[in-house]
């Protein structure tokens, strides 16, 4: 996790949370002390927040911006179409969003450019099934067997839909990652003809939902958050839960962060702090996710 700057933890400058007064305040009567409180507040509330980032967390990270918005008035956030991990960290180095969320920490090159990230939490990475599927669950070895065409039909004896991601993908990163079987089925997925293949976290979860049979890759943020007809499948037994995840059975997940440039606006701080809150702890947990 990268350091978060001593400023984000709160909008009070160092020397007044002391009890000392700052330079900032020396000499101010009462009066125009107030009016300068009020002036920040109210230039606070009217700046637009825009946030993007992965498919995977924008779900998430829109009901937590839409729970702390409902608390200052004035404040207003715009989400942006999915960008991806890389697109969203981009855009915050350009000043083009506010805030984004990410499906990986920011490399060394994005570090030294003033990229910032906090964990915003876990959230399981599942194989999601449509309404159509009966399976509960697989093993990883089923799991691999389907994908790499090796059986071709669910225990039930429907035909079995794989829907993939592209080879460089993070998702398709994370299912070569379940287990020493999983990398060389991902491999095999890629050379048969005829799969469908999405290109965003959102497209994916379509596909899924309305191929017979079908099955891919998700997180149960995606699907709690945006209410997709979607169910995650038991890996080994284990349900993809949030309790599961958060007592070590579960052993599939994504993490999630928040990524600022160098010198984050004062509502980002605001709605940063609010994500460690109690209540936006638990806005996170309804939407699929377990904040640190």
């Amino acid at each position: 996790m990268c350091p978060v700057p001593p400023s984000w933890l709160c909008a009070v400058p160092a020397s007044r949370r002391r009890g000392r007064r700052g330079p900032w305040c020396v000499g101010l009567p009462l009066a125009a002390m107030s009016l300068l409180l009020a002036g920040l507040a109210s230039s606070a509330a009217a700046e637009v927040l825009r946030i993007g980032g992965t498919g995977a967390g924008l779900g998430a990270l829109q009901r937590l911006s839409d729970a702390w918005a409902r608390q200052q008035p004035g404040a207003t956030v715009v989400l942006l179409p999915s960008l991806g991990s890389s697109g969203g960290i981009k855009a915050v180095r350009a000043g083009a969003l506010s805030l984004a969320v990410s499906g990986r920490a920011p490399d060394s090159v994005e570090l030294a450019a003033g990229a910032v990230a906090v964990e915003l939490g876990r959230t399981p990475f599942v194989i999601a099934v449509g309404p159509q599927v009966k399976t509960q669950g697989l093993s990883l070895s089923q799991l691999a067997a389907l994908l790499s065409g090796q059986a071709l039909n669910w225990p039930d004896g429907q035909p079995a839909r794989p829907v993939l991601r592209p080879l460089g993908d993070s998702d398709t990163d994370a299912l070569r990652a379940m287990g020493a079987a999983m990398p060389a089925a991902v491999a095999a997925a890629a050379q048969r003809p005829g799969l469908a293949v999405a290109m965003t976290d959102q497209d994916c979860a379509d596909r899924i939902a309305a191929l017979p049979g079908g099955f891919g890759p998700s997180t149960l943020a995606l699907m709690l958050s945006e209410s997709r007809p979607l169910r995650a499948l038991a890996i080994d037994g284990e349900p993809a839960s949030l309790s599961a995840l958060a007592q070590g059975r579960y052993a599939h997940a994504r993490t999630l962060w928040l990524v600022t440039g160098a010198h984050a606006s004062l509502p980002v701080q605001q709605l940063l702090a609010y994500a460690r809150s109690a209540a936006g702890r638990a806005v996170l947990r309804d939407a699929g996710v377990l904040a640190p």
